[in-house]
């Protein structure tokens, strides 16, 4: 039986499927990577301009961030200083904003409770970054008294 688990592992882990297949023949083709790591670096350009955009026009005083070199991501920092987690969390539910409360990616086993970042992905259509800068606005605009983001 171990020797069939072993090539079962073998056969599922490191095994000839289709996909591999598809990929063995782009990488025979000369200049197919190249090309496509190419295209690939100037769509994420792109992206992330055009979120950069949105984020001036919607986002200015609420929080600063600086032009990505590389990647696929943007770190925002919440002007206004930290947020309860859970607090940031919920309402970023609540104004259907999608992104990664920074205290989440820190090192270690737990995030810590509050959070003055926010990481963003600039993996959408460029179209998409508008609306998503205008709902992250309105969760991270102060409300007065009323003011559903705890701040510490």
């Amino acid at each position: 039986m171990k020797r069939y688990y072993a090539l079962a592992a073998a056969g599922s882990q490191w095994g000839f499927s289709i996909s591999m297949c598809v990929l063995a023949k782009l990488l025979n083709i000369p200049g197919w990577l190249e090309r496509h790591v190419l295209s690939i670096q100037a769509s994420m350009r792109a992206r992330a301009v055009a979120l950069m955009a949105a984020l001036d026009a919607h986002l200015d005083g609420l929080a600063t961030w600086r032009a990505p070199v590389a990647g696929m991501f943007l770190w925002l920092r919440i002007s206004a200083g930290e947020c309860a987690l859970g607090d940031l969390v919920d309402g970023m539910r609540e104004h259907g904003v999608v992104a990664i409360p920074g205290s989440v990616c820190a090192a270690g086993t737990e995030a810590p409770p509050t959070s003055r970042f926010v990481r963003l992905s600039y993996c959408l259509d460029a179209t998409e970054y508008d609306e998503a800068a205008r709902r992250l606005a309105l969760l991270l605009r102060p409300a007065g008294p009323r003011d559903s983001l705890r701040r510490g």
